[in-house]
């Protein structure tokens, strides 16, 4: 074994022989950026050998595409690519770590009568006698019209609650069964949570489900990003390691308890007062999360092992919550349009967003996308890569400070910037490399097609912007050291092609046209920060769409979520949501390859 430090902080770590440095880190809770899932082809992992270099093995091949001779010769050395020999001091940078993403938890709000699975309800019960020696539990159920659950926590809990208040307590009741007793008129929280898992990002609602108020809200990066950043690269993880699907599950349940754990601090509130947790995420997300095998959902014909809704005990996942507490899965529609999606269906239902025809796409590392008819809605799902979220991209980065988010083109000063919070320029974000792509076009620095064009081509002031990195690629620089290049357009073009695309086959199985379309409803935590008119520049939408049919409903899968905990009428409403769409499988046809490579072509051209 061999010591690393950590810098700055001097954070030790112990590294095992013959384990590669990416997952010493992870084992200590580090994460780094990994879109790529340690294949060594994204080159975000960077991390710089302060001393010991002479203990870190020799650079490959990989390495060499990311890092220069210059880099190199510092010390920067790509994580996933290289094991410890000995004991080495490294530095980490912001840009290398999964940051935590506090922004991506607002969606539509929607407002609905509080009617949760969860309720409290008072209960007298009669006083025992001699002629009635009912056990406290029989007692309870009787006078209650429940069943008392078996729990021993609960059973306890019985004998003190009871008798202190004259046999008239609080019963907190879940489903058909009583979970809890409370003094009556307690102002002890009772708590639920709703829970978004994303393939990039985790987003938590801590909810007081006595009067259905949000407690708290928070977010981070997916932890399971140390696998990659889609989900084909997280069953690859599963099916390449014994333990896989075990360490993946494990990540994500850490993660959700580690969000909890804030919010409840925050609120003055245990891990005791949570009596539910409702959770939406795509089908893959749900399957690793109870770590049930998704192998079949990446091969064809791509069945899952569930799509419909599931209840577990918390503690059957290693959730510590209140005794008895249980955790609801909302229901998928198959193997690729998931129960985020099902909880947005659910948000427009809930927002009185009736307008048909209508479109519906999450945009994030999976295009899902719902075509809503008077008659009959269709879904599909695409795979449009984690581009819009700064993966696979050169330079790209999540949306935290120092991130590229808004770019301009400008006739005079050429293409004009803006940071997260106004920090000195470290990378470009999704909504950066869209609008960058826009200007881009506007300038007549890219053609339709997405080649850059000829240098000698443009204006004296436009040439400079036309630039090659030190790896021999063309880029084009936004800002100071901050390059996109023509790879980066070919990433963004596969991810916005795939969702036009297939939305367009959507149309088609209608018999529909875009000027059949009232409005284009984009939900995802990312589709937040997009801005319409960059969207429509570069055609992620079909052509034919206008900016003022576009809405932005920001993290719906969070709100359903919360829709799921707070109201019954909801819960069931979801469950006949996900079996009354109609699937479109687009592997393998023939228009839609047709399809997506007539949408690789940006603005007027496609």
């Amino acid at each position: 074994m061999f010591n690393i430090t950590i810098e700055p902080g001097n954070t030790k770590i112990v590294a095992i022989e013959g384990e590669k440095l990416s997952e010493t880190l992870a084992r200590a809770g580090v994460r780094l950026m990994s879109p790529c899932g340690g294949s060594g082809t994204c080159g975000k992992c960077r991390v710089k050998v302060l001393s010991g270099v002479e203990n870190i093995a020799s650079t490959g091949e990989e390495e060499k595409k990311h890092l220069s001779k210059k880099d190199l010769a510092e010390g920067w050395r790509m994580a996933c690519r290289v094991k410890v020999q000995g004991d080495v001091t490294i530095e980490i940078p912001r840009t290398s770590l999964l940051p935590a993403q506090e922004g991506l938890t607002s969606g539509e709000r929607v407002k609905v009568d509080n009617d949760p699975v969860v309720q409290v309800k008072t209960v007298v019960m009669p006083v025992p006698s001699l002629e009635d020696q009912r056990p406290d539990d029989v007692r309870l159920s009787q006078t209650a019209g429940v069943k008392v659950s078996p729990d021993l926590f609960l059973t306890r809990d019985l004998p003190g609650v009871i008798r202190r208040n004259g046999y008239k307590v609080d019963v907190i009741v879940q489903g058909d069964e009583i979970v809890g007793v409370l003094d009556p008129h307690s102002e002890r929280l009772v708590l639920g949570l709703a829970v978004d898992i994303g393939t990039t990002t985790l987003a938590v609602e801590l909810v007081d489900l006595k009067e259905g108020r949000t407690v708290g809200v928070t977010a981070t990066s997916n932890p399971q990003g140390v696998a990659g950043a889609d989900v084909i690269s997280r069953i690859e993880f599963v099916k390449s390691r014994q333990d896989g699907l075990g360490r993946l599950s494990k990540l994500v349940v850490d993660a959700i308890l580690g969000l909890l754990d804030h919010l409840l601090t925050k609120a003055n509130a245990r891990r005791t007062d949570v009596y539910e947790i409702v959770i939406a995420g795509n089908t893959t997300m749900l399957h690793l999360l109870l770590a049930v095998d998704p192998a079949a959902i990446a091969e064809v014909p791509f069945t899952p092992v569930f799509y419909e809704a599931k209840d577990i005990l918390a503690e059957k996942l290693g959730i510590g919550i209140a005794p008895g507490a249980s955790i609801h899965c909302l229901p998928s529609v198959s193997g690729y349009v998931g129960a985020d999606v099902t909880a947005g269906l659910a948000v427009l239902e809930a927002a009185s967003l009736n307008d048909r025809p209508a479109m519906f796409i999450d945009i994030g590392t999976n295009g899902e996308m719902v075509l809503l008819t008077k008659d009959v809605w269709y879904s599909c799902s695409t795979a449009a890569g984690p581009a819009f979220e700064g993966a696979k991209i050169s330079c790209g980065m999540r949306a935290i400070p120092g991130a590229i988010d808004r770019v301009q083109a400008d006739t005079e000063k050429g293409l004009v910037w803006a940071t997260v919070e106004g920090q000195p320029p470290q990378g470009i974000c999704g909504s950066g490399i869209i609008d960058a792509a826009a200007a881009f076009l506007k300038l007549g620095l890219m053609e339709p097609a997405g080649n850059f064009v000829e240098r000698d081509s443009l204006p004296e002031h436009l040439r400079c912007l036309m630039v090659e990195t030190p790896q021999g690629d063309s880029g084009i620089e936004v800002a100071p050291g901050i390059v996109v290049t023509q790879k980066d357009i070919r990433e963004l073009q596969l991810g916005k092609g795939a969702v036009s695309a297939g939305a367009s086959i959507m149309l088609k199985e209608a018999g529909l046209t875009t000027a059949d379309i009232t409005h284009v409803y984009i939900a995802g935590a990312f589709g937040s920060f997009i801005r319409a008119k960059s969207a429509i520049e570069i055609s992620i939408v079909p052509p034919g769409i206008t900016e003022g049919q576009i809405r932005f409903l920001g993290n719906t899968a969070l709100v359903g979520a919360r829709l799921g905990l707070v109201s019954k009428k909801y819960r069931k409403r979801m469950d006949k949501l996900a079996r009354e769409v109609k699937y479109i499988e687009l592997s393998g046809r023939p228009d839609f390859q047709m399809a997506f490579a007539e949408a690789m072509f940006f603005g007027s051209a496609h």
